[in-house]
């Protein structure tokens, strides 16, 4: 068979040719050349970051041969050619850590790198040039994948949780179908990826389209399944279905919901706060800013009709990392339409089942909940309960990211000498919308063994704050912290906190229960880069015994101004500020305390999250 094939053919070179002078692809093409033309400058890979930082060598290889393959440039060819003899002259690939022998995320990186250049370069490789690409792929790519595959049954195989699973495992299966004519154990590789393959893109991914192992991680495992998927589908002629589960669940919408409108994402897991903040082509430091773009642009492609949200976020979203803001599966994978518009409405209450993450919005507020899971796969925080609040544009309770796994070290209830174990899991109980409100009650009570009862409840009310009410029965006399972090200054006054930015403040109001303590400071949080000055407003309920209810009431104002005040006796949560009050109700019912009524608006029809409440953007 006759290279390339993996993802197209000499055949369909002219049509690709046609669609890059046009727009939208047009825009990405300059982009793509631009790279290329850098690239021809820039010092080959060092086996240093070849072996620790191997994403970006591939975005080199990778776009230096597409570009080859469109032109016919031999200057890009060489380019590509030289970044992956710098990964095949190394001895091995992979580190062979006590805790996985073989393929691991790196090798994974080198051996699609190799198979790119190999598939889109291979008219421009001398013989000896193929012989070497064939050797280095199989010795030290699918061998090392088969042994961990057929002989050690390494971990990440079948693991749904991680993306490991879809990294090593795709890499093995694009790798193999590069060589699956040349020799026998590429063919077997691809048999056990692309099953493994499959078999991960149907669990990773939940019934919304959301993960537990947070946006990033989530993304990288997806996107090396989908490099397999793709190229499998167009080598045997079918999917076995998996592109159609994967737009029924609406994939790629997750994506864009958990982005702030401070353009950041709700960092839930092990992700920065940076982590592909932006939006592509807005500014020069924000090229890797907004939603997947190729991955939005696969996924749209395959709706019937197509799906506005998605197309929105092919055209303004980004690669990620390693590719510089765009790669050549944009140009090859999105559907043959205009450019897409403005931003199509996102609803102002979201939830994405599975994953647990939860939205509200207003015109002031942006606020973003993990209510899902503790991973038990791959990456986990112990961060069940805890949020982040923008308001105006402007972040005030923020996750300090990646390395800070503690419960301690995020918005949550903390049980002193407690912490979250992985694969504990939260419910939803209530989640929607009323006149002037929205409301979620989480159940988080297998959290804690030091807590018989954990129900979290939010209200965002008129759009303007939040109440959150802990409703909380202690299994013995389990010492009990609510606690917020900001990377803002935050200061305490007798019952009120508050956290001071820039150009808005938050006051943190302990409404219950009376003894409640609040203090407000700096705290180091620990992390494997280095510490974050981070401010921990922390409320504490005198007494360690008996049931309790936190109620909590999360107001911005400007700053300068005085915080609301609020009062709670008997479930009824009064906030007044100046001539105006608000009267949050809430009741017991058999499974806690449940919101009856927001100024007087009915709860009772809010319903319990387990059906799909997202808005399709379907055309």
């Amino acid at each position: 068979m006759q290279h390339p094939y993996l993802y197209f053919s000499e055949e369909d070179l002219p049509a690709i040719r046609e669609r890059i002078q046009n727009p939208p692809f047009a825009q990405r093409w300059a982009r793509l050349m631009a790279l290329a033309d850098s690239y021809l400058e820039r010092p080959v890979a060092t086996a240093d970051q070849i072996l620790h930082r191997a994403l970006w060598p591939m975005g080199v290889a990778g776009t230096c041969a597409f570009v080859y393959a469109v032109t016919g440039e031999e200057r890009y060819a060489e380019r590509a050619k030289a970044e992956a003899f710098a990964a095949l002259e190394l001895p091995k690939w992979h580190h062979g850590y006590d805790w996985n022998l073989g393929l691991d995320l790196p090798s994974s990186h080198a051996t699609v790198t190799c198979a790119l250049v190999y598939d889109w370069c291979h008219d421009a490789l001398s013989d000896e040039e193929r012989d070497a690409f064939r050797r280095g792929i199989l010795e030290k790519g699918l061998r090392v994948y088969l042994e961990s595959v057929e002989q050690n049954d390494e971990w990440w195989r079948r693991s749904p949780g991680s993306n490991w699973c879809g990294v090593c495992n795709g890499a093995g299966g694009v790798a193999g179908l590069a060589l699956y004519h040349e020799c026998e154990e590429a063919r077997r590789a691809v048999e056990h990826a692309w099953g493994n393959v499959r078999w991960f893109l149907r669990r990773v991914i939940g019934p919304d389209g959301g993960g537990h192992e947070g946006v990033m991680y989530w993304r990288y495992g997806v996107r090396f399944s989908c490099l397999l998927a793709t190229a499998a589908e167009r080598f045997f002629g079918d999917d076995d279905g998996i592109f159609e589960e994967i737009t029924g669940k609406l994939t790629g919408y997750w994506d864009a919901y958990m982005q702030g409108p401070d353009l950041k994402y709700a960092n839930f897991n092990n992700m920065n706060e940076r982590t592909f903040a932006g939006i592509y082509g807005l500014e020069p430091r924000d090229v890797e800013g907004g939603p997947h773009s190729y991955l939005a642009a696969l996924f749209e492609s395959r709706v019937p009709g197509g799906d506005e949200l998605l197309l929105w976020c092919a055209d303004n979203g980004s690669e990620g990392v390693g590719w510089e803001g765009v790669s050549p599966f944009y140009l090859l994978w999105r559907r043959e339409a205009p450019a897409a518009g403005m931003r199509p409405r996102l609803q102002d209450a979201a939830l994405f089942r599975g994953a647990g993450h939860a939205v509200f919005r207003s015109r002031d507020l942006w606020f973003a909940y993990q209510g899902g899971k503790v991973n038990d796969h791959g990456h986990s925080n112990r961060d069940l309960g805890s949020f982040v609040l923008v308001c105006d544009g402007e972040r005030l309770v923020h996750d300090p990211g990646y390395g800070a796994g503690d419960a301690a070290d995020h918005s949550t209830i903390v049980v002193a000498g407690e912490e979250q174990p992985r694969g504990a899991r939260a419910r939803y109980v209530r989640f929607g919308s009323g006149h002037g409100f929205h409301y979620l009650a989480s159940d988080l009570s297998e959290v804690y063994e030091g807590l018989g009862r954990w129900v979290r409840h939010v209200v965002m009310v008129g759009g303007r704050y939040l109440v959150l009410l802990d409703d909380i029965a202690r299994a013995g006399e389990a010492e009990v912290e609510w606690r917020l972090q900001s990377r803002l200054r935050a200061e305490a006054n007798e019952r009120t906190a508050t956290v001071h930015g820039p150009n808005t403040h938050l006051h943190v109001c302990a409404a219950s229960p009376e003894d409640a303590e609040v203090a407000a400071g700096p705290n180091n949080i620990e992390m494997k880069r280095g510490s974050a000055a981070f401010h921990t407003v922390s409320v504490r309920p005198a007494a360690n015994t008996g049931d309790c209810l936190i109620a909590c009431v999360l107001y911005p104002s400007s700053p300068g101004s005085t915080p609301p005040s609020v009062t709670f006796e008997e479930g009824r949560l009064e906030v007044t500020r100046g001539k105006g009050g608000d009267a949050i109700i809430f009741a017991p019912e058999d499974e806690g305390w449940m919101l009856v009524s927001v100024n007087g608006a009915d709860a009772s029809a809010v319903p319990d999250g387990s059906e799909r409440m997202l808005t399709l953007f379907r055309r």
